[in-house]
């Protein structure tokens, strides 16, 4: 089998994951999109109501710091991955040549992926017990243990995104190289 054919077929076999996982991306997109206009419509609400008729949407803060940010924040987070669209800063990789900055990328995106199962591992345990005790916030007593599994879900598909990323053949214009360094 030539390296051409070899290399095909790993990328077909990847295709199916690479499909699952833009599908997901879709979902959790459009959920965090929903959360970032709820998040608008339900503050505005609220500081029109505050200011027009003295009275405040009841819950509007806690929603809003435990509903709606986690939303964004999370599966924001999860887009930027996929986009790779993070802030990076590359003191060493850029000063080392293509094949060591391949290797740097590839080394971070395991350390960091490894953190993320952890993550994951530790968030889900803490949802659980959160769904256990039936988890509220404020004087209101907003319910928010069910927004509490975002975080594992966040980190688990993250850690599924940075293996993919640590496996995967990566492109020479991928790597970042520091401004005058030419090797």
């Amino acid at each position: 089998m030539s390296a051409q054919s070899s290399g095909a077929a790993t990328s077909s076999a990847r295709r199916p994951v690479q499909r699952l996982l833009d599908v997901l991306m879709t979902v959790l997109v459009t959920i965090a999109g929903v959360g970032l206009l709820a998040l608008i419509v339900h503050t505005v609400a609220n500081a029109v109501s505050r200011s027009l008729f003295d009275d405040p949407l009841t819950g509007a803060p806690e929603y809003a710091a435990n509903w709606y940010l986690p939303a964004v924040a999370f599966l924001g987070f999860i887009f930027a991955q996929a986009r790779r669209k993070h802030i990076s800063v590359d003191l060493v990789l850029g000063r080392l040549g293509p094949p060591g900055r391949r290797l740097g990328l590839r080394i971070a995106w395991l350390i960091t992926g490894g953190t993320s199962a952890a993550l994951a591992w530790g968030t889900w345990t803490q949802a659980v017990h959160n769904q256990e005790i039936g988890l509220t916030a404020g004087v209101m007593g907003v319910v928010v243990w069910p927004v509490t599994f975002l975080a594992p879900l966040a980190f688990a598909v993250l850690t599924i995104q940075l293996a993919i990323e640590a496996v995967k053949p990566v492109p020479v214009d991928s790597v970042p190289v520091e401004e005058g360094n030419s090797r």
